[in-house]
């Protein structure tokens, strides 16, 4: 990833993007976010005046804009967004955190916490800041020996769906639209985005996402509408699904990746996930789970958002379906790959889904 190390340096990117009629404005000031920062002083005795000067006066000084500026600065040296921290950075507008999006590789097998959220939007609020919340759907990096590790998926999409919806944040960043070296695209993977690093494509080629844009857009549209609840992302449609697996068992041994297993691999389970949104008024659906040739699960459906993750994964091809009262069949996904247990000699740890649209 490039960095740039002073604001000359992305000054003029950013100067020339933001009059684009589709650059986001908010209160008629053109929103602009970071990825880290809090300790960048550029030259300065603190963050707070380096980002005052080289960024906010330099803007309006020599451009004649005012950013509405919500950063993650999540590296700011403490442990959460607390009341401290906007006394001592009051050049940000609001706050974006970055690490809340997965549970951490120290946690275990556990779930996504939005305890940190709440803090850190409590004390935004308190301070008249604005609050952005994270949503994300994995974290699987393989880059090099010091990039190489796994924080949970499973289900911490639809569970930050939740979240966010209990909440009801001020905005909701989804992370992200073709980050490839996390694996958390939903859209294109660029060549041009990984070309530094042409190994990302061992564990992103032929791992489509876009199925997550199925579920991902009634959830906007629902929180938009203030929604509060899980059961109230409806589809646009008569349904509205995807799930996801892993196409090797999490135990799989791979001796021929130099860079061996990633840490927090432990925490992965063999398991399909799914999303499945159904409209307010259902009755009688059900979701059946296949995986191996057997079936895992018979789950009744119930409106709104329906998210599980069903254990159990076995060897073989994988399907879930959606049948109406018991037989009459209303949509399915196949997955594209098979899952395995073995791994040659030529490959690499992959902690990557397939994500499958039912349709």
């Amino acid at each position: 990833m490039d960095v740039l190390a002073d604001p000359v340096d992305f000054l003029p990117l950013f100067v020339h993007y933001q009059a684009h009629p589709a650059y986001y404005r908010y209160q008629g000031l053109p929103f602009v976010s970071t990825f880290q920062g809090g300790r960048k002083s550029f030259d300065l005795p603190h963050p707070n005046e380096g980002w005052t000067l080289k960024f906010r006066a330099q803007l309006q000084d020599r451009y004649g804009i005012i950013p509405f500026f919500v950063p993650d600065f999540d590296d700011h040296g403490g442990a959460a967004y607390d009341d401290h921290f906007f006394s001592r950075y009051p050049v940000v507008d609001g706050v974006f955190s970055w690490e809340t999006a997965w549970p951490f590789k120290d946690d275990g097998v556990s779930d996504v916490s939005s305890a940190a959220d709440e803090i850190g939007m409590n004390c935004a609020h308190n301070a008249s800041k604005v609050y952005m919340m994270p949503m994300s759907t994995l974290q699987f990096k393989r880059i090099d020996g010091s990039g190489n590790w796994y924080r949970r998926g499973e289900l911490n999409l639809a569970q930050r769906m939740a979240q966010v919806l209990a909440l009801s944040p001020d905005f909701v960043q989804i992370i992200s639209w073709n980050d490839a070296g996390e694996s958390h695209y939903i859209g294109n993977v660029w060549p041009e985005g990984i070309a530094s690093c042409p190994d990302i494509g061992l564990y992103t080629d032929g791992y489509d996402h876009k199925a997550w844009l199925h579920i991902i857009a009634p959830f906007i549209a629902a929180y938009k509408a203030g929604a509060t609840d899980p059961s109230q992302i409806l589809p646009f449609g008569d349904f509205a699904g995807a799930f996801w697996y892993r196409d090797r068992l999490a135990d799989t041994h791979c001796p021929g990746d130099s860079m061996g297993k990633p840490s927090g691999c432990e925490n992965a389970e063999d398991a399909i996930n799914l999303a499945i949104l159904l409209p307010a008024d259902t009755q009688g659906v059900g979701i059946n789970v296949w995986s191996g040739g057997e079936l895992l699960a018979s789950i009744p459906g119930q409106p709104g958002l329906n998210a599980h993750c069903v254990k159990g994964a076995k060897t073989g091809p994988q399907r879930v379906e959606l049948i109406k009262d018991g037989h009459i069949p209303m949509g399915a996904g196949d997955g594209p790959v098979n899952i395995t247990a073995d791994a040659d000699e030529g490959k690499t740890y992959n902690f990557n889904y397939h994500v499958v649209h039912i349709s």
